[in-house]
């Protein structure tokens, strides 16, 4: 039933537009790498239980000292056996206990690393969605200002006409227009593309993104951000996991022992039986080579665990500066620019003898309205670029 409710859901998702937080929800449930790391991790776990469990016996039979005369005979001697024998490696030095505590890292990795992809996909979702809506919305800018432009033609034709104007004035229109079609083509496109990658990474066909342009306020505490990030816990795990092999060569240094027992019958001769144990000699030295190289491996994972909160806080800084930046110009935009551009619509006074000129100068004044307005998008486009790479950085935006 579970399953019928979440495919009617996706059904109706199918057919409405959906926003921003419901296609990274779409990207969590569907995209099968995430998946694939919760398959990968429970295949560790059960790595770790079974390096918790002893070896399997080793269990053996046999007759010994066939004669090829009397094959058939066992009683011709007493080393003439029929045996049964039973062998058992017995770890030491708690080999077992810390085999298994690498698969349990190895297997908290992995819950980390689904972690890291679903910030990953996430951050790459909210900044395909925020373009497409920033497109959607420069679309409609565009189809405005091409309107704009024809109707400044219009007039422009009928001045010259009249020999009120000169033709170069209609030919630099021209000219604007061809340009705005280029840019409105390549914005549908883009649109359209952006679309289908969300659609690829969501699992998902979405028919549209209804979500708000408006700026948003962000609070970061870069220090917590950074640690309790899922890169920097799997670093912490790896350092971890190294230290734990560094014991595991140690432990190594000490043999396992290997005990057998075994049971001999013999026709004619009295039974018995035999106990034995061995181990190999560590004369080679190669754990203490082992040793060595996994005390390498922490140092690098070390360095590259400092290096790599170095890059995050820079990064972090630097994409707060951006948003800086974009959230000042976009308020110059909106309470200085755009609002000079409507008071001088205001007192654009058409005489009736200069009725055309009047008109011809309002349509040109919000011409560089709809310039405005498209410079604001393209602010807006930087602030929610830095903004989506943010997320990144942040469980919950």
């Amino acid at each position: 039933m579970k399953k019928i409710s979440f495919l009617l859901v996706l059904l109706f998702l199918n057919l409405k537009a959906i926003s921003i937080q419901d296609a990274v929800a779409l990207a969590h449930q569907n995209n099968p790498d995430i998946k694939s790391f919760d398959i990968t991790s429970k295949s560790f776990y059960l790595d770790a239980t079974k390096q918790s469990i002893w070896s399997n016996p080793v269990l053996g039979v046999g007759v010994n000292d066939i004669q090829f005369k009397k094959p058939f005979n066992r009683n011709l001697e007493p080393m003439q056996t029929q045996f049964i024998t039973i062998s058992q490696v017995i770890p030491t030095g708690g080999k077992l206990a810390l085999k298994r505590d690498i698969s349990l890292q190895d297997a908290k990795i992995q819950s980390l690393k689904k972690e890291e992809l679903k910030r990953v996909l996430s951050a790459k979702i909210v900044e395909l969605s925020y373009g497409y809506l920033i497109a959607q919305d420069k679309i409609a800018v565009i189809k405005k200002a091409v309107q704009n432009l024809k109707e400044q033609k219009k007039i422009s034709t009928y001045l010259y006409e009249s020999s009120k104007k000169d033709f170069l004035s209609i030919l630099d229109i021209d000219t604007k227009l061809e340009s705005l079609k280029l840019k409105l083509e390549d914005l549908l496109y883009t649109k359209q593309s952006l679309l289908l990658a969300i659609e690829k990474l969501s699992f998902v066909k979405i028919k549209d993104i209804k979500d708000s342009l408006k700026v948003k306020s962000i609070f970061i505490q870069q220090s917590k951000s950074i640690n309790t990030h899922p890169t920097i816990k799997i670093l912490k795990r790896m350092i971890d996991k190294t230290t734990l092999q560094t014991k595991l060569e140690i432990a190594k240094k000490t043999s396992d022992i290997k005990v057998g027992l075994g049971y001999f019958n013999r026709d004619g001769f009295d039974d018995y039986v035999s106990i034995n144990f061995s181990m190999p000699l560590k004369l080679s030295k190669r754990e203490d080579i082992s040793i060595k190289q996994k005390k390498l491996q922490k140092k690098t994972l070390l360095i590259k665990l400092k290096s790599t909160k170095h890059q995050m806080q820079q990064d972090i800084k630097n994409l707060l500066l951006g948003l800086k930046r974009s959230r000042k110009n976009i308020s110059l935009i909106d309470e200085k620019l755009l609002h000079i551009n409507s008071q001088k619509e205001k007192i654009i006074t058409v005489y009736e003898e200069q009725k055309s000129f009047g008109a011809l100068k309002k349509l040109q004044n919000r011409y560089k309205r709809y310039e405005l307005k498209l410079l604001k998008l393209k602010e807006l486009e930087h602030f929610f670029k830095a903004y989506s790479r943010l997320s990144y950085y942040k469980e919950n935006l």
